[in-house]
């Protein structure tokens, strides 16, 4: 019988992320600033690139620790700016904002392994109780907090309840949140606080730098902030001495609870916290939109997000959020499509791609698209490294 020893994966300094940090934040700032100066926005993400080039370059003589991703990184948060008709800086922030639920499904399901349904019904509370903060005279930050702590306290009824049993029983009992969830919204005893079938309806709310940069630039900029901040620290808890109990967890129970790990308490800390990232997303969501509806948080949209990990890679967090946009990315531009058949026309569904697209993914990707990019580059970086074979005189 395998055992583990749970020494974290990190211990010590590891690789720090401050150059990255630092190049990255540089390059979108500049880009930004371009992007209201000049009239060529696609110009103006060419120089904020450039100048983090140039950035990483001296960081990368100063500081130890990877400077090129953080450059990589901002030229992908730029690409609205740049290029809006391939996705618009509305449509990007929605795809954060459902990124960063699909970490939490990462989180509970990639990572714990622990299959859970329930992250949208999780997300729809972060969003009403953030609707109902913001709407009550909150400042819109503490709204997104409240939303995440209301989350959380569910996830933890949710916990409780499913997680002292069988695996099955959680991915039984977030099902029935999912579909219990719209039809209790919609009760007369609390419509007074989420507006009955019609939702809520939110004011934008005021951002600092709105007036120069523009309110959806700085919800953009604030969607990110948060993406970055949560994304640092599931990636840190991953790799920390709680991340290698749920891989021993996930492994085998028996291996695990023989290493002395406390399976109940490892489980419950990992969903309630995914139930407060999935709440914290959720309250985000519904400030970009400026609506709550309670048929929007549908089984559909919960099955969303086990398809975003399973697309952009179930094991690493990076796929969550690649999968996210991906997901999001298809389905504003599948929606409506038909193919002509003669006198009739075939409607194109959004699912039935997204099916194909899983099946494609399960059958040749089995990492995932993050997983499988990661391979590739690995195997350029091997070939470009390796050394030349010596010749002999």
């Amino acid at each position: 019988m395998r055992s583990f020893a749970l020494t974290p994966t990190n211990p010590g300094v590891t690789r720090p992320v401050i150059p990255s940090l630092i190049t990255g934040l540089l390059t979108v700032a500049v880009g930004l600033v371009c992007c209201v100066l000049l009239s060529s926005n696609l110009l103006a993400a060419l120089i904020g690139v450039l100048v983090g080039a140039v950035v990483a370059v001296v960081l990368n003589r100063m500081m130890s620790g990877p400077v090129i991703p953080g450059v990589a990184l901002g030229a992908l948060i730029l690409v609205p700016f740049a290029i809006p008709t391939l996705m618009s800086v509305e449509n990007a922030t929605v795809a954060i904002t459902l990124a960063i639920v699909a970490m939490s499904q990462y989180f509970i399901t990639g990572l714990a392994g622990q299959m859970s349904l329930g992250q949208g019904a999780l997300a729809a509370i972060g969003a009403y109780a953030f609707g109902v903060a913001f709407n009550n005279g909150m400042p819109w930050f503490f709204a997104i907090i409240i939303g995440g702590v209301a989350s959380m306290i569910i996830g933890m009824i949710v916990g409780l309840v499913a997680l002292r049993l069988q695996e099955l029983y959680l991915a039984m009992v977030s099902l029935a949140l999912v579909v219990a969830l719209p039809p209790l919204l919609k009760l007369d005893g609390i419509s007074t606080f989420t507006g009955g079938a019609n939702g809520l309806i939110l004011d934008a709310p005021f951002i600092l730098g709105s007036d120069f940069f523009g309110s959806s630039t700085m919800q953009y900029v604030v969607v990110i902030l948060f993406l970055v901040l949560i994304g640092l620290a599931l990636s840190s808890i991953a790799g920390s001495r709680h991340g290698l109990a749920l891989r021993a967890l996930e492994f085998s129970e028996v291996s695990a609870r023989a290493s002395g790990v406390p399976l109940f308490g490892y489980r419950i800390s990992s969903f309630v916290l995914a139930a407060a990232v999935a709440g914290i997303g959720g309250g985000l969501y519904a400030m970009v939109l400026g609506i709550t509806a309670p048929d929007s948080f549908n089984l559909e949209f919960s099955l969303h997000f086990l398809m975003m990990i399973v697309l952009g890679g179930m094991r690493r967090l990076s796929g969550a959020i690649l999968g996210g946009v991906l997901v999001w990315w298809l389905e504003i531009n599948l929606d409506g499509f038909s193919i002509p058949l003669g006198s009739s026309s075939f409607d194109l569904l959004p699912g039935a791609v997204f099916g194909l697209a899983v099946v494609i993914v399960v059958l040749f990707f089995s990492e995932g698209i993050a997983g499988g990019l990661a391979r590739l580059w690995s195997r350029l970086h091997r070939s470009i490294s390796k050394p030349a074979p010596k010749v002999e005189a």
